[in-house]
Parts: structure tokens; sequence; C-alpha cells
């Protein structure tokens, strides 16, 4: 069971482990990613296509069941609410109206495979 923490930018949407990183490049501070940094390319269930963090590890235990993509998918949900309270700062209508439309959004299946453009 996922536990539902809001999904944040570099944080694996499974098991919510931090994977970037800062280093000092030529006097300046960088974010990295960590090598058990991956993407996840999920359909929705309106056709279109979301792209999520999903660290390695978990990506191997990954299983595409509705039950752990509703679990994602309340991470995520989260997430856009938080960003929106924090980095939008949206009136409570607005705010109440996109998450209307996008809250009924779910997880179809995970893509196979995305090149260049393509959907598999």
């Amino acid at each position: 069971m996922i536990k539902a923490i809001p999904d944040e930018y570099g944080f694996c949407c499974r098991c919510h482990k931090n994977l970037v990183t800062e280093r000092v490049v030529e006097g300046v501070i960088k974010k990295w990613f960590l090598p058990d940094y991956g993407q996840l390319q999920l359909r929705l269930d309106d056709g279109s296509l979301m792209r999520v963090v999903m660290c390695l590890p978990c990506q191997e235990k990954y299983q595409d069941t509705e039950k752990e993509n509703n679990e994602i998918m309340e991470c995520i949900k989260l997430g856009w609410e938080k960003e929106i309270d924090e980095l939008l700062k949206w009136d409570s209508k607005k705010k109440d109206d996109y998450m209307k439309v996008y809250s009924k959004l779910k997880i179809k299946n995970k893509v196979k495979e995305f090149t260049h453009g393509i959907v598999h």
C-alpha cells in the first residue's frame, strides 16, 4: 500500500524517496538527479498521457493494477492541490473548478514504450 503523500518534484510517486541532490559545480549550486531516478509514462482514462517520477526499484515492483494506480493517482492529486496552494496562489473558486475536472481522472494503464513522440 502506498502512503497518500502529496507528489512533489523529484520525489518518487510510489515510495516518496527524494531523487534530487545538490552539488556545487564551478561555484554554483546545481540540482542533479540520483542514479535511481526514473520516469513512468501513464495513460489516463481520458486518453491523455502523464509522466510521473518513479525510482528504478519501484519501477521493478510496479504491477500496473487498478489498486496501485489509484494509490499513485491519489498522491498525484494531493500534489496538484499543494502546487495550487503554494505556487499558483489561485483563489478558492479557480482551485475548486480545476480540481473538480482533474480529480476525476484515473490511471488506465502504463504506456509500454515511448519513443520519439510515438506511443506504443
